[in-house]
């Protein structure tokens, strides 16, 4: 349904960029037959050479522009996607369903803070869109603004929008200001709403002791999480806790002083 909200916004948006002679009209729509029947065969590589093409020797051509847009998120190809999404959002500054597109498509091609600029149209055309509230904290959180991303993480979770996901931000973000008394209530928060079932929820937690230098409660929790989800991820973080657990116990145990020691006997 979103996809084609989307698709329907395109073809009712596209402007006119420049005008195309008739031989690249006729080019432009070979190449969107082209590119149409290729995604219908799921190879989208392909589609997205003719439907690139089409759209470049017709600009005016909705349906290439519009099936393009869906091909490169399919290739999760975003950057390209950004390349060809930001002059047709700067055309259409007025609709919020297309910001909050370009803010996402940006988000997902690592552009941060044009994530942001594009996000906070939207939020100051409706305050109370809980979605690109939730993309904001994501991107805050990237950019290191963790007050900003707290902020609006805890609007989500108030909101009841992606709640666990909400509460994994707001423990990273607390971890990151060192913060530790807060994460860890978010951190509880998180695993008792999620019942124990979700290895991601448990390994937050278990980091956030790892923070406090609570060693051993870390390595029960990630055991936990490893018997859910086996991931490489976990095993790192296994194998860094156990480390850290030896050096903390060697460094707590008394130094026995030379005049302590028994003098070696002599023949």
């Amino acid at each position: 349904m979103k996809k084609l909200t989307v698709t329907i916004y395109l073809l009712l948006s596209v402007s006119i960029l420049f005008p195309a002679s008739a031989r690249d009209i006729e080019l432009a729509e070979r190449a969107y037959q082209v590119g149409r029947r290729s995604m219908e065969a799921n190879d989208f590589a392909r589609a997205k050479r003719f439907l690139e093409y089409a759209v470049k020797k017709n600009p005016e051509h909705r349906f290439a522009f519009a099936r393009l847009v869906v091909v490169l998120e399919k290739l999760n190809d975003f950057q390209t996607l950004v390349q060809y999404y930001e002059p047709y959002a700067k055309r259409n500054l007025n609709n919020e369903t297309i910001l909050f597109n370009m803010g996402v498509f940006a988000l997902k091609a690592k552009k941060f803070t044009l994530s942001i600029e594009y996000l906070i149209k939207v939020k100051e055309k409706n305050p109370d869109n809980v979605k690109a509230l939730y993309n904001l904290s994501l991107a805050y959180l990237e950019v290191k603004n963790y007050q900003e991303s707290i902020k609006y993480s805890t609007i989500c979770v108030a909101k009841n929008h992606n709640t666990k996901d909400a509460l994994k931000n707001l423990v990273s973000a607390h971890l990151e200001l060192k913060l530790y008394d807060a994460a860890l209530l978010y951190a509880n928060e998180l695993v008792k709403k999620t019942n124990w079932t979700d290895a991601f929820a448990i390994e937050s937690l278990a980091r956030t002791h790892a923070a406090k230098k609570e060693y051993s409660k870390a390595i029960e929790l990630i055991k936990k999480a490893i018997a859910l989800q086996n991931v490489a991820l976990f095993r790192i973080q296994l194998a860094q806790y156990e480390k850290e657990l030896k050096a903390q116990q060697q460094a707590q145990q008394p130094v026995q002083s030379p005049q302590n020691q028994q003098p070696a006997q002599r023949n």
